[in-house]
């Protein structure tokens, strides 16, 4: 049976109070916890969690946003959990961006196929691949030490893909870092991704000092107007083109004074394609003080797909080009 908890209780009041806000009666049910159980403090909610032990079995709840039941999972049950382990697993990420799941596997089948511990598993997202190494040892620091030659073996295979570790760290994490170790800002100029480029760079703390300002010019008219896209260009090539996305690149870099300007047109869909340009087809141009290029694209998956796709790539060209790896001679270096 539930029986009420005095202490959570005096937790939920005391959160409540904090926050100066109203407090319905019916916030007290989360306090009442099966009688005899492990109770487990929320730190960052108002309903404990519970560790319920039975004759040959164990009941483990805790609550549902994630924000409150990852912290007590990492707090409260691993540590209780251990001690049913006769060893400990971890495991470390490596991002790889530029080569598809098929491709990875292709290329790391004999590592991935013939290790044990560690073992390498591939998860596929959208646009790149989540590589995962992972090892059971006696202790956290041997399991540690496992991951380190096994995580070298792949980067020597897969070199520059690899552009992040961790399964947290991002390419927008990377590239505003990178620039911000650099002391480079950027800009960006985009037309059928809408902003998403300037949205994933500034959804990270500390973007201000890397990204004063970005251009999104939907339309001819904006083009020409914002960053200075000839008339000419856009009647004889259209708006979807290699000359239109390098001039929108270099417009762009000259308009906002940054170290590097990325520019991106396509047909991102479902309507607007033909046989000649179908949908899929993007462009996306870099500028920087001594180099300028554009790379042609043909992106497959629904409009959303594509659009994410085409501003990872041109999150991928910002981190070559702060990073001084960017094959200038390459017609496509993915």
């Amino acid at each position: 049976k539930c029986v009420m908890d005095e202490e959570s209780k005096e937790r939920i009041i005391n959160r409540f109070q904090k926050g100066n806000s109203y407090m319905p009666e019916n916030n007290f049910k989360q306090a009442e916890m099966p009688e005899g159980c492990i109770i487990l403090k929320n730190e960052n909610g108002t309903a404990p969690g519970a560790i319920v032990e039975g004759e040959d079995c164990i009941f483990i709840m805790l609550p549902g946003p994630p924000s409150e039941m990852k912290p007590m999972f990492d707090n409260s049950v691993i540590p209780y959990l251990e001690k049913y382990s006769d060893g400990v697993i971890r495991s470390k990420s490596l991002l790889v961006f530029g080569y598809g799941e098929s491709a990875v596997d292709e290329m790391l089948g004999d590592l991935m196929n013939n290790s044990k511990n560690p073992t390498v598993a591939p998860y596929a997202k959208t646009g790149q691949v989540e590589l995962r190494i992972t090892a059971k040892a006696d202790t956290v620091q041997e399991a540690k030490e496992m991951l380190k030659p096994m995580e070298e073996k792949i980067i020597s295979i897969l070199g520059d893909k690899v552009y992040g570790r961790g399964i947290d760290n991002s390419m927008e994490n990377v590239v505003v870092q990178l620039l911000r170790d650099n002391k480079l800002k950027v800009t960006c100029a985009e037309s059928c991704t809408g902003g998403m480029v300037a949205e994933k760079i500034t959804s990270v703390p500390g973007a201000s000092e890397c990204f004063d300002c970005g251009y999104v010019t939907y339309s001819n008219e904006q083009k020409t107007e914002l960053l200075g896209v000839s008339a000419e260009t856009l009647k004889s090539a259209g708006a979807v083109s290699e000359e239109t996305a390098l001039e929108m690149s270099k417009g762009a870099l000259e308009k906002s004074g940054a170290d590097i300007a990325v520019s991106i047109t396509g047909i991102a869909g479902p309507e607007g394609g033909t046989d000649e340009k179908p949908v899929g087809l993007v462009y996306i141009s870099v500028c920087t003080e001594d180099f300028h290029k554009a790379y042609k694209f043909n992106l497959t998956g629904e409009r959303g797909m594509v659009r994410e796709r085409a501003a990872l790539y041109a999150l991928d060209l910002i981190r070559r080009c702060a990073l001084g790896i960017i094959d200038k001679e390459a017609e496509y270096i993915w």
